[in-house]
C-alpha cells in the first residue's frame, strides 16, 4: 500500500500519535489511527453482506461472527471464468499488458447491441498508460464512450451502476504479501514469523473473491426480482481456481462458464474441469464409470493425471459428486453410485 494517497495537511502536522499501531509507506510518511468506543457500548453489530466469509475477520477471535444466510439466488448471474495471470507486474508492464486490453475489447465489441459495460481497473500508477485511455485506443469507434470506468477503490457503496448488466475488469488488486502477514498476526495475535506462505496465500484469494463480489454487487445483480438476483454477465481473469469456490459461498447458484480468450494465455481450470464432469454425471448417470473413460470422453487427456490441476480437480469432485448420488473415493479411479456403496 503506497499512503502517498491519504496525506493531507491533517496527517502531515500530527504532533502525538493517537495508536500505538502505525503504517509507514516507503517515503516514510506515517499514518496513525484509532478507533474509540464509549465504554457504554457493550457490543456492536457490523452488518456485511460478505463479512461471515471474511478470513481476517474470523481469524480475530474477539469478533463473534454470526452466518447470515443470503436473501437472493443469483441462478441468473453468470461469471464468464478465465484463468490468467492479472496482477500488477502484467497489466502495468507495456510490453505484456497488450493481450489484456485487447481481450476486452474484443468482449465489448461482441456485447449484445445496446448494452453498456463497466470495467473495473487497478488505481492510477504514475508512469503507467491509464486504462481507460489504452482501452480506448483499441475499441471501435462506434464502442468508445460505451464503456464506465470505476477503479477498484470506487468499487464499493455507489449504486450509479445499477443498471448495467455486464462489467470486466483489468487487473486484480493484490496486497502486499509483509502487509498481508503482518494483519493475519495481528488478527491471531501471533508473531509475524509464524505465518504460512499457504495461510496468507488463502487470505489474499478470499479477499479477491469480496472484491469481486463487492464490485459485481454495484451492477443489476444489485437489484432482485421475487429473491433472484437480476440478470448480470461478469468476465473473470484471475490465476486460481480457489476464487470461484469463495463467489459460490458468497452467490449462491451463480452460473461459472469457461471464457476462452482469443488474445490471453489460458490456463487449465480445474473449477471448470469439474464443473463439466459434474454436468455429464448428473446429466447421463453412467452408473459406475471410470475415470479414463470420463476423461475420453469428454476431452481431457491432455491434463495428466499427475498435475495439480488434475488433484484440484478431484478435490473438487470429492466434494460435488455426493450432490448428484456419487462418490469419488480418495486414490479411487471409478465413479460410485452412492447405493453400491451402502452394505445392507
Amino acid at each position: 500500500m503506497d499512503l502517498r494517497h491519504y496525506r493531507s495537511s491533517i496527517l502531515e502536522n500530527l504532533e502525538s500519535p493517537v495508536s500505538d499501531e502505525a503504517i509507514i509507506d516507503k517515503k516514510s510518511h506515517i499514518f496513525c489511527w484509532a478507533i474509540k468506543v464509549p465504554d457504554k457500548f457493550g457490543n456492536i453489530i457490523i452488518l456485511d453482506a460478505s463479512g461471515n466469509h471474511r478470513s481476517l475477520e474470523q481469524y480475530d477471535s474477539s469478533i463473534r461472527v454470526f452466518p447470515m444466510l443470503a436473501t437472493k439466488s443469483y441462478s441468473d448471474v453468470t461469471i464468464h471464468y478465465c484463468k490468467t495471470n492479472v496482477g500488477r507486474n502484467t497489466v502495468d508492464n507495456p510490453e505484456k499488458n497488450t493481450p489484456m486490453y485487447k481481450e476486452l475489447a474484443h468482449i465489448v465489441s461482441g456485447r449484445p447491441k445496446d448494452e453498456r459495460v463497466v470495467c473495473f481497473h487497478l488505481p492510477d500508477k504514475e508512469g503507467v498508460e491509464r486504462p481507460p485511455h489504452k482501452l480506448n485506443n483499441l475499441l471501435d469507434p462506434k464502442d468508445i464512450g460505451v464503456v464506465t470506468y470505476k477503479s477498484w477503490g470506487e468499487s464499493k457503496g455507489i449504486n450509479s451502476l445499477r443498471d448495467r448488466t455486464m462489467g470486466i475488469h483489468i487487473g486484480m488488486v493484490f496486497r502486499d504479501s509483509k502487509e498481508l502477514s503482518t494483519a493475519i498476526a495481528a488478527q491471531k495475535r501471533m508473531p509475524l514469523e509464524k505465518i504460512k506462505d499457504k495461510e496468507r496465500h488463502q487470505v489474499q484469494v478470499n479477499e479477491n473473491a469480496e472484491q469481486v463480489y463487492q464490485a459485481m454487487n454495484r451492477l443489476e445483480c444489485r437489484k432482485t426480482d421475487n429473491g433472484k438476483a437480476l440478470p448480470t454477465d461478469f468476465y473473470l481473469f484471475y490465476p486460481d481456481d480457489k476464487i470461484i469456490s469463495e463467489l459460490k459461498i458468497l452467490m449462491p447458484d451463480v452460473v461459472i462458464k469457461d471464457y476462452t480468450p482469443k488474445y490471453l494465455n489460458k490456463e487449465y481450470s480445474a473449477v471448470i474441469i469439474a464443473d463439466k464432469i459434474y454436468e455429464w454425471i448428473k446429466k447421463n448417470n453412467p452408473g459406475k464409470t471410470s475415470i479414463k473413460v470420463i476423461r475420453e470422453t469428454l476431452g481431457f487427456t491432455n491434463v495428466r493425471r499427475d498435475t495439480t490441476i488434475w488433484l484440484a480437480v478431484r478435490r473438487y469432485l470429492e466434494q460435488m459428486l455426493p450432490e448428484v448420488g456419487y462418490i469419488l473415493p480418495k486414490g479411487a479411479r471409478s465413479i460410485t453410485p452412492v447405493e453400491d456403496t451402502i452394505i445392507s
